[in-house]
C-alpha cells in the first residue's frame, strides 16, 4: 500500500487532484490508517494511471468513470477515441506553435512593412467571422496537417519575407531595404531545403556555383508568383503591381550576387 502523499509524488499530481476523485466516486482510497491517511494498492494507482491518460487526452473527469467500467471487448474502441483526441490535440499545439513563429517572423520584418501590414479595415475584416471564428481558422490552417512541423515553420518564413516585399514598392526594387528582404527570403528558403538533403547532394549543393543556387532561388519564387492564388492574394493585399515587383527585386538580387561569394 502507498500513502496519497507518495501517489501524489510518483504521478506528478496533487493531494486536492485525489480529494477531488474521490469526491466524484471517480477513485476511492483502497483504506485508510488508524490515522485517517489515504492507502492506495497497486491496482488503485494503475487505474489513477490510466485515468490522467485519459484527462490529458480531454476527456472530463465525469466522463472518465463510465471509460473505467466499460466491457473489455469496448475498450480498444475506448482508446482508439483517446488516440484521435490526442491527435487532435498534437494538431492544435502545432498549429499554436506555428502560428506564434509567425508572429516571431513578422516582428522581424522592416518597420515599413509592419506599418502597411498593420493597416487593418475592422469592419471589413470581421463582417463575415467574429475574431473567434477567424482565429481558430488561422490555427487550422498553420498547424502541421500535411508535412513537418519545421518544414511548415521555415516555408512561412521563407513566405512572410517574400511576400511583405509587395508592401515596398515606393522604395524601389534596387534599394536596400527591400534588397535585404529578398536575402531573407533567399536565406529562409535555404533553411528549408538544406535539411531535407541527403549529406551527399548537400555536400554537392554546398561546393555549387552561387549563381546555381540564385538560380533555384529564382525559379522557386517565380513559379510561386505564377499560381493564380498567390497572384490574386498578393494583389488584394499590396495591388495590382505587387507581383511584377517582388519579381524584379528578386532579378536584381540575383544579377547583383551571382558573380559575388557568399558570406
Amino acid at each position: 500500500m502507498k500513502r496519497l502523499s507518495e501517489v501524489c509524488k510518483m504521478l506528478g499530481i496533487t493531494r486536492k487532484t485525489l480529494q477531488q476523485y474521490n469526491d466524484i466516486g471517480l477513485l476511492k482510497p483502497t483504506a485508510k490508517t488508524e490515522g485517517g491517511y489515504w492507502l492506495y494498492d497497486d491496482e488503485s494507482v494503475q487505474t489513477l494511471m490510466t485515468i490522467q491518460v485519459f484527462v490529458e487526452a480531454g476527456y472530463k473527469r465525469a466522463d472518465i468513470k463510465s471509460l473505467l467500467t466499460a466491457k473489455q471487448n469496448e475498450f480498444p474502441g475506448i482508446l482508439t477515441d483517446a488516440i484521435d483526441k490526442l491527435k487532435d490535440r498534437r494538431a492544435r499545439i502545432d498549429g499554436m506553435i506555428n502560428y506564434f513563429q509567425m508572429l516571431v517572423d513578422f516582428a522581424e520584418l522592416p518597420p515599413e512593412v509592419l506599418k502597411s501590414l498593420c493597416q487593418v479595415d475592422i469592419d471589413k475584416a470581421f463582417s463575415q467571422k467574429n475574431f473567434k471564428s477567424l482565429f481558430e481558422e488561422t490555427i487550422g490552417t498553420v498547424s502541421e496537417q500535411n508535412g513537418d512541423a519545421e518544414n511548415i515553420q521555415a516555408f512561412t518564413a521563407f513566405w512572410i519575407r517574400l511576400s511583405s516585399v509587395g508592401a515596398l514598392i515606393s522604395k524601389g526594387a534596387d534599394s536596400k531595404i527591400v534588397q535585404d528582404s529578398i536575402r531573407a527570403s533567399y536565406e529562409s528558403l535555404l533553411n528549408l531545403i538544406l535539411p531535407e538533403l541527403s549529406n551527399d547532394v548537400r555536400a554537392e549543393f554546398d561546393l555549387s556555383p552561387l549563381a546555381d543556387k540564385k538560380a533555384m532561388f529564382k525559379e522557386t519564387v517565380f513559379d510561386l508568383l505564377s499560381k493564380p492564388k498567390i497572384i490574386e492574394t498578393l494583389t488584394a493585399q499590396y495591388g495590382k503591381e505587387s507581383v511584377p515587383f517582388i519579381k524584379n527585386a528578386v532579378l536584381t538580387f540575383c544579377e547583383a550576387q551571382s558573380s559575388k561569394k557568399e558570406d
